[in-house]
C-alpha cells in the first residue's frame, strides 16, 4: 500500500483507511485493523509528519486518549528505519488495554516523513499477534513525497 509517504503491506484480513484529518488526530495518518468482528479487533494507527517535534506533541493520542508509557523504552530497527519502542496503555479508553508505540528516531531526508506507529488491542490479542506486528513493521518503508500534509 502507498499512503502519505509510507509504503507498507498488511495481511489479507486487514484493512487500511488513510485520512488527512479525522477524529483520530487533526493530522494525516492511517487506521488499520484486522477483520475482528469474530475475534476482536487489533488496530494499528500510523501518523506521519514532516516535523520531528510533532511526533510526540500532536501524535501522542489516539481518538482523544493519551498514551501512557508503563515500561522501559528500547531501540529497534525495521527495514532500515530505527525506532524508539514504548509499551503502555491508553488512558481512560475502552478500546485497548495494551499498546505499543514506535517513533522513528532517525532524521529522514527532506522529502521523507517521520512516523509514529501504534498497535493496540486487548491483552490476549496483543500477545497472540505480537509476531504479526513485527512482520508488518518489516514492510514499512519511506517514500519520497512531493507534498506534505501537516
Amino acid at each position: 500500500m502507498d499512503d502519505y509517504g509510507i509504503l507498507y503491506s498488511l495481511p489479507p484480513d486487514w484493512s487500511a483507511d488513510p485520512f488527512s484529518s479525522s477524529s483520530v488526530c487533526d493530522c494525516p495518518g492511517i487506521i488499520c485493523n484486522n477483520d475482528g468482528w469474530k475475534s476482536g479487533y487489533v488496530r494499528m494507527v500510523v501518523y506521519m509528519t514532516q516535523f520531528e517535534a510533532d511526533l510526540t506533541l500532536n501524535r501522542g493520542r489516539v481518538w482523544g486518549h493519551d498514551f501512557e508509557q508503563t515500561g522501559e523504552s528500547d531501540k529497534v530497527t525495521f527495514a532500515g528505519i530505527p525506532y524508539r519502542r514504548d509499551y503502555g496503555t491508553f488512558v481512560d479508553s475502552d478500546f485497548g488495554q495494551r499498546a505499543i508505540r514506535l517513533v522513528s528516531s532517525d532524521t529522514p531526508r527532506k522529502d521523507e516523513m517521520h512516523f509514529t506507529i501504534y498497535f493496540f488491542g486487548s491483552e490476549m490479542l496483543m500477545e497472540k499477534n505480537d509476531d504479526l506486528f513485527w512482520k508488518i513493521m518489516g514492510t514499512i518503508k519511506r517514500k519520497k513525497v512531493d507534498e506534505f500534509y501537516d
